[in-house]
């Protein structure tokens, strides 16, 4: 681990290298990822609110392997132990930064055969807002499925919830209820504005096989 300055507040720097995730036993391939180095800052004091923040990531020739069999069985399914309680921290991810990756594919169900080659062209990944632009294109969809009458419920829940909340904030502080402060939190129940574009990003890709 090495430590970087930002801003006057020190920065833990990580990196490693050599890195493999091993395949199932039934694979053609011994690995299904392999790195050469991985590196990567974490902010500190967004810490101190269980924020994990990292800024970029760094990534030296990642590759992929993807297998399929006949029956279905696959390398790309993780099956990780569930815990009953929600984690405390959060994770927010902004750039992916590689200058290759490859992917190999050997899929029996579609009969392909091929190596990917990508290559961001000297430019990072801005994950971390493609993956909030999914989100809003997601709750938009949600929106649209659920329909007026739907939506109306939704926001007649959330007045009442912002209403519970400021009847008991009037209630801690002793005091009468102000209109303003009300008004306030309704508010979540408006329309947020335009949201900033994605910053551009592109990248080339090769494709070998069948």
């Amino acid at each position: 681990m090495k430590r970087a300055g930002n801003a006057g507040v020190p920065w833990p720097r990580f990196s490693a290298e050599k890195i493999t995730i091993a395949n199932p036993d039934w694979t053609r391939q011994k690995f299904f990822a392999t790195l050469d180095e991985i590196d990567f800052q974490v902010a500190v004091l967004p810490l101190l609110a269980h924020d994990i923040v990292i800024p970029t990531i760094n990534l030296v020739n990642p590759s992929i392997d993807v297998e399929r069999l006949k029956d279905n069985r696959n390398n790309w399914t993780f099956r990780f132990k569930q815990s009953n309680e929600p984690s405390t921290w959060n994770l927010k991810l902004g750039d992916i930064s590689l200058a290759k990756g490859t992917v190999d594919v050997h899929d029996e169900v579609t009969r392909a055969e091929m190596q990917v080659v990508v290559d961001t062209l000297g430019q990072p990944v801005p994950i971390g807002e493609v993956m909030k632009q999914q989100e809003a294109a997601s709750a938009k969809s949600s929106a649209e499925m659920v329909g007026k009458s739907g939506a109306a419920k939704l926001n007649k829940q959330a007045d009442a919830a912002a209403a519970s909340e400021a009847s008991a904030a009037s209630a801690a502080n002793a005091s009468e209820a102000n209109p303003a402060s009300t008004s306030a939190n309704t508010s979540i129940t408006t329309k947020e504005g335009p949201k900033p574009p994605v910053p551009p990003y592109a990248f080339g890709w090769t494709v070998k096989g069948t």
